[in-house]
């Protein structure tokens, strides 16, 4: 008999936490995924051997009684589990590390240990309803296996999170092939009963989780780490009253059986299960095994194209498993029991429940799927249903047809739980059917294996079925070499986002791994006029994916350095400067520290987030439709953002509109969009104007001279739902292109729009203060892990983000106002309302979080002359926004003169270390500039252009509140001018 440990059927038991790109990881989860399935199926291949020596030697009232003792057993076992071994898969593969995964562990010894004690002090109220009153001892048994079953499987998860094969080769079979045969020996040797049995499952369980717990060691900390163990029991307790039903699934047919026929037809019934569920109980196995490696996955993309091809790949394995357990049914089942079962019927029986392996092949994918984006609640409620149609069917057939009819419900009962899940699925392309001829395949083969049960069951007829079921194994080490092998056309299937190679010859390069592209734009001679000496050329942006091979360099010849972007799992982690050659070896030399310090950042190391869970945006962009090019740019963008729950609004802020508008041309065709007019001069009007039309939780903001990330929202979106009492949400802004010395002037001054860049997901907070008027001043920036990264001074923040990437909860923008419309582009201010309206979130004692996974290109400034006259605008925007805040708000005053005397040295400093830096000092021999010297050069003028704004700014101010009251008074003033008409 089989004594598969508990949760084996829907548990999820972790694997090594290293993601690999999906093209390898269908081959890795047959390669050395398979390894652990072999150490499961030695209990399997140990049960298969030792339930004839049980069905001889008990008979079958006690063989069925022992049946049903290990089916409570199960039930037990997952509930002193409640699923914790699920989501210590979870919280692994999230972390990195297996700190806080040890103290999930504590918290299981924990509760099992209650489980355990309650079953055993409650045994005397339900022993006799479930079936038991005559095997007083047998139950008790079965409670003393609850706690050391629990325990290893909880321990087999830990270990198989770190990858540890041989201890959890170890464990695992000492376990479960070791109670077998201590179980047997001392059946043989001591007493002839279930109960004796059982005790030698509670010896071995005993003695490996004694082992394994010294080898995991579990966290006593865990006890005190409330928030963990609190979201590990919320996502298991779901899971594990799913386990439960599947429980019910595969052995609560026993139960009816029981009640109905008796202990002698569930023997009966056990037997056939046995060797027709050999097939399903592999699936169970390699879907433990494969849960975590899913987990591991951080894109999403990748593991639904991985679900569907490791699907597909079941399949092509199941079909001789399926043919070749049918065709061998007769023989084996004469062998593994007496005369007195009645083997010849059994057949049929067989047939059916490895035909069930089909389904559970559908429903493992879809599962795994479901538990990554942490539907434990809907695999539960599946799972749940379900069951109860199983036992419903059960009831209904099993007077019919007996043990037939149980078979025929699992059937069913196990189509119903794979097509529930895929129905519970969010609607993606990825999640493709079978392939039609795959789908044909599957058919003949259950028709030729349903077939072979009509014919006769004579010595000569079971001996040609055996002999062409051995043929089947040929057939299936094919198959199994097939998928461990990765070919070409699986090569291709991977996500957009991790297969971008750079083709440093194809002018069409994408700059993007999410499939943007676009030609670069070599600078033209108006981008060139008016400039200062030792302008640098053209600088080639590449983006490369540091867990895939380097391409080889076959340069343009008008490129001398490139700025490299670095991407990880779909992520960017950073950014080098580098001198190109004809090969890859010296760019590889100048970035290997940067690959081998960067590690995946940001909000993407967290649980993953179900569709349903994001909250519903509004993307607003305002534009006076000067910049055509750019803006169609940026709504094309918008084609590919992948993000389920969005709308936006495209906020025309010119005061007039001439002839040839191309605007409507612009937007024609264009799903989800909106066009509003706003002529109030200001993209603070605009911005106002777009939140009062928005209708989704959030509002996020783009400039018209960007282009948006496909996962941009997806990024903002996770963060808000990660971080609920975050306001709002900043993100990275990296360069379109840098082919004009503007651009690369503007880059190495303001990279990222804040003179710094990082790839570290930060929250920000205000600090409190000694003084009441003074809290809020000072800023805590934290990781998402709590540690404290620096403080910085309140009107610093703008370091951490810009309006051309930033998103509000809409609330909170209602609550604050909005722009201040005397700020901004379009009004004499010239700038300065994102930066206030983000201190005005901290200044109320609301969080910023900048996510660097939520990325936007821009374009920015093609010619020189434009380029100062950006930076005159900034100086002149700073200094504007200081004296809004100190309008709205007095306390500001007293905030910035505390903070005056640390401004002013700060701001000295960087204008002193950016104007040594302001001529590219070349090298001594000849060539290019070198790589610490090219990120830093720009004009000094640069320099002095938006220091010497600073100063414009508060009258500047002065005058945008002037013509903004103009335009409110005359337009008033014109409204009831139209009323009265």
């Amino acid at each position: 008999m089989t004594t598969i440990d508990p949760g084996a059927a829907g548990s999820a038991v972790p694997v090594a936490p290293h993601a690999e790109p999906e093209a390898a990881a269908s081959s890795h989860l047959f390669g050395r995924g398979l390894l652990y399935v072999v150490v499961w199926s030695l209990q399997l291949v140990a049960g298969t051997i030792v339930s004839p020596i049980l069905a001889h030697v008990l008979g079958p009232a006690e063989f069925g009684a022992l049946a049903s003792a290990i089916a409570l057993h199960q039930v037990l076992s997952v509930l002193a589990l409640i699923g914790l071994d699920q989501a210590l898969v979870l919280q692994r593969g999230e972390d990195g590390h297996t700190d806080r995964a040890r103290g999930i562990m504590t918290v299981g010894i924990v509760v099992a240990l209650v489980v355990a004690v309650i079953a055993g002090s409650t045994a005397p109220l339900w022993r006799d309803a479930l079936g038991f009153g005559d095997y007083p001892a047998l139950v008790f048994a079965v409670i003393l296996w609850t706690f050391p079953a629990a325990m290893v499987q909880i321990v087999l998860a830990l270990l198989l999170a770190e990858d540890r094969l041989g201890p959890f080769a170890i464990v695992s079979v000492l376990a479960a092939v070791g109670g077998l045969v201590v179980g047997v020996v001392l059946l043989l040797t001591v007493r002839n009963d279930a109960a004796t049995y059982a005790i030698g499952g509670v010896v071995s369980q005993t003695l490996a989780m004694i082992i394994g717990l010294i080898v995991a060691r579990p966290a006593l900390r865990g006890l005190l780490d409330w928030p963990v163990a609190w979201r590990a029991i919320k996502l298991g307790v779901p899971l594990a009253l799913g386990g439960l039903a599947i429980f019910v699934l595969n052995a609560g047919d026993r139960i009816v059986i029981q009640r109905i026929l008796g202990p002698e037809e569930v023997g009966r019934y056990q037997i056939a299960y046995v060797v027709g569920s050999v097939v399903i109980l592999l699936l169970t196995f390699t879907s433990s095994a494969w849960t975590p490696r899913f987990a591991a996955l951080r894109d999403e993309s990748q593991r639904w194209l991985l679900a569907v091809q490791s699907r597909n790949e079941l399949y092509r394995l199941l079909m001789p498993m399926v043919a070749g357990v049918t065709l061998a049914a007769p023989a084996l089942l004469r062998i593994v029991a007496p005369s007195s079962f009645r083997p010849e019927p059994l057949t049929l029986i067989v047939f059916v429940v490895s035909i069930s392996a089909f389904p559970v092949a559908a429903s493992g994918a879809t599962g795994r799927l479901l538990i990554t984006l942490r539907r434990g609640k809907t695999i539960g409620l599946i799972a749940i249903v379900a069951a109860a149609a199983n036992i419903g069917l059960n009831i209904v057939l099993v007077p019919f047809y007996g043990i037939l009819g149980s078979a025929l419900a699992t059937l069913l009962a196990f189509a119903m739980l794979a097509a529930l899940q895929r129905l519970a699925l969010p609607d993606r392309p990825a999640f493709a059917r079978p392939p039609t001829r795959l789908i044909c395949a599957v058919a003949a083969t259950v028709l030729i294996a349903g077939g072979s049960v009509l014919l006769p069951q004579t010595s000569g007829w079971n001996a040609g079925r055996f002999v062409i079921a051995v043929l089947c194994l040929p057939w299936f080490l094919g198959a199994l070499r097939r998928v461990r092998a990765v070919p070409s056309e699986r090569a291709a299937i991977v996500s957009p986002r991790l297969s971008v190679r750079a083709d440093f010859s194809n002018p069409e390069e994408p700059l993007l791994p999410h499939t943007v592209q676009f030609a670069p734009n070599p600078a033209l001679p108006a981008d060139l006029v008016d400039l200062p000496p030792h302008a640098p050329g053209p600088c080639r942006i590449i983006a490369v994916d540091v867990d895939q091979p380097f391409p080889e360099l076959d340069m343009e010849s008008r490129y001398e350095r490139a700025l490299i972007v670095c991407w990880r799992a779909g992520h960017p982690i950073g950014t080098a400067y580098v001198e190109l050659g004809g090969t890859s070896a010296p760019v590889l030399d100048q970035m290997q520290h940067l690959i081998q310090k960067t590690q995946p950042v940001g909000s993407r190391s967290s649980r993953p987030i179900a569709d349903t869970e994001l909250p519903s945006i509004t993307v607003v962009v305002t534009t006076t439709v000067r910049r055509v090019r750019e803006l169609r740019l940026l709504l094309d963008s918008f084609k590919r953002v992948d993000y389920p729950s969005v709308e936006f609004i495209v906020v025309d802020n010119r005061p007039v509109i001439g002839e040839g508008d191309p605007l409507p041309e612009l937007v024609r065709g264009r799903t989800n969009l909106r066009v509003i007019r706003e002529t109030r001069p200001g993209v603070s009007a605009g911005r106002n104007a777009g939140m009062a039309a928005a209708t989704g939780d959030i509002v996020a903001y783009a400039d018209d001279d960007v282009r948006v990330d496909s996962q941009w929202l997806r990024a903002l979106g996770r963060r808000f739902v990660l971080q609920p009492d975050v306001d709002a949400v900043t993100g990275l802004i990296l360069p379109a292109e840098l082919e004009t010395p503007a651009q690369i002037w503007f880059e190495r001054y303001y990279g990222g729009f804040s003179g710094e860049r990082t790839f570290t997901a930060l929250t920000l907070a205000a600090e409190p203060g000694p003084v009441r008027a003074l809290r809020g001043s000072r800023i805590t920036v934290r990781t998402m892990d709590g540690a404290l990264e620096r403080r910085v001074s309140l009107y610093g923040v703008g370091a951490f983000g810009a309006g051309a990437n930033m998103a509000f909860r809409r609330r909170v923008l209602e609550r604050l106002g909005g722009f201040d419309t005397a700020l901004g582009t379009g009004t004499p201010a010239r700038g300065g309302e994102d930066l206030a309206t983000l201190i005005d979130v901290l200044w109320a004692g609301g969080k910023l979080a900048y996510e660097p996974a939520a990325v936007v290109h821009h374009r920015h400034r093609r010619d020189y002359p434009g380029l100062v006259s950006q930076f005159r605008g900034s100086g002149v925007g700073f200094t504007a926004m200081l004296v809004s805040l100190i309008q709205h708000d007095r306390r500001h005053l007293l905030s910035i003169a505390w903070q005056l005397p640390q401004a002013a040295a700060r701001i000295l400093q960087q204008g002193s270390t950016r104007i040594r830096g302001g001529r590219v000092a070349r090298s001594r021999s000849r060539g290019p500039a070198h790589v610490e010297v090219c990120t830093g050069g720009y004009p000094r003028s640069l320099v002095l252009t938006e220091l010497g704004n600073y100063w414009r700014g508060p009258a500047a101010y002065r005058r945008s509140q002037r013509a903004d009251q103009a335009w409110s008074k005359t337009s008033t003033e014109a409204i009831h001018v139209e009323r009265r008409a």
